[in-house]
């Protein structure tokens, strides 16, 4: 029966619905496991003032867990704490400031509160200073925490090196998250507001493209039918010195037939070959829901069905696919980050 007690208490709390203000968890059980970590205490003061402690986990980088945490906690931040997300950007250095992002350096699963040993009930506010990779004294940082009533800002400092201090109000996961300077920083013609910014910062991460030159990546020229062949070779783990080792990769992999190679490739060839790369996955459509689906290729019709079933293709918004018009770097670029070549 205790087992049992134990059980449903982990199933309730990792499903968020024991997110009340620090209720009792006994000394024997530290609550739910989201991580491979054992559970740490750290240093905490009360509402009072009084010397606490509390215990939490680190959430691993390679769980479900954090995963999803971060995810959601990265979307939060963008969309409802904006001015946070500001302040961090204005507090870093550096001539770029568009090129900014704010990035998780500690997921944690806050736990118990513990008063001489014994795990307690508070309703107030405790203060605690939580590790922090990276951070330094006086950064701005964000800290959010994912409540009984969805994701809040926490009142957060970064008092000394490696360290936040944060106030907590409840028992819930929180992600610590500070300024940082993304992949493509340096290059003066991208914005990271920008729609074209992730999928680019996802190319360039994975070594699969590169600026056009040290400050700019150009994201709206036109891509050449044999850079996508550089491209699907890097991304299929090879890594071809010319054009030509790129080519004949691609026609053996019966990616493409490697003709036209400095032509610009269109948006529905380039969608082909990520298809084939994927193994030609059956999809549901032809993409027959586009205005414009008269124009998509027979050969291409299943890759864009598979495209639009799997979120690798939007469509325009005027309900059009526009498959003959020639791809964009940044179309590429968000197109293989989407398909996560």
């Amino acid at each position: 029966m205790k087992r049992l007690i134990s059980i449903l208490l982990v199933l309730v709390m990792a499903l968020g619905m024991a997110n009340i203000a620090f209720a009792v968890v006994s000394p024997e059980d530290d609550g739910p496991t989201n991580s491979s970590s054992t559970v740490v205490t750290a240093p905490a003061k009360d509402e009072t003032g009084d010397d606490v402690t509390v215990t939490y986990t680190e959430l691993a980088t390679n769980s479900d867990a954090y995963r999803d945490v971060n995810n959601e906690a990265s979307a939060v931040a963008f969309v409802e704490h904006n001015d946070l997300v500001a302040d961090v950007n204005a507090a870093m250095a550096g001539t770029n400031s568009n090129a900014r992002h704010i990035t998780t350096v500690n997921m944690y699963d806050v736990r118990t509160i513990r008063k001489n040993g014994t795990a307690v009930t508070t309703t107030g506010a405790v203060t605690a200073t939580l590790p922090a990779n990276g951070v330094k004294a006086g950064d701005a940082v964000v800290v959010l925490q994912k409540g009984a009533d969805g994701w809040k800002a926490l009142e957060a400092t970064a008092a000394e090196d490696g360290k936040v201090t944060v106030t907590l109000t409840e028992m819930a996961p929180i992600a610590i998250m500070k300024g940082a300077e993304c992949e493509l920083h340096n290059y003066t013609d991208l914005n990271v507001a920008s729609w074209m910014h992730d999928g680019l910062e996802y190319m360039v991460d994975h070594g699969y493209m590169i600026g056009t030159s040290s400050t700019t990546m150009s994201p709206l020229n036109l891509v050449q039918r044999q850079h996508v062949w550089m491209i699907l070779a890097r991304a299929g783990g090879q890594n071809p010195a010319s054009y030509e080792e790129a080519k004949t990769w691609v026609i053996a992999q019966g990616i493409s037939d490697g003709s036209n190679g400095s032509d610009p490739i269109s948006r529905e060839d380039f969608l082909t070959m990520i298809w084939r790369v994927k193994g030609s996955p059956a999809a549901a459509s032809n993409g027959e829901g586009f205005t414009d689906s008269a124009n998509i290729s027979e050969y291409a019709k299943p890759a864009i069905g598979w495209a639009v079933s799997t979120g690798v293709m939007n469509g325009y918004p005027d309900g059009s696919a526009q498959p003959l018009d020639n791809a964009s770097r940044a179309e590429v670029a968000a197109f293989g980050e989407r398909a996560e070549l």
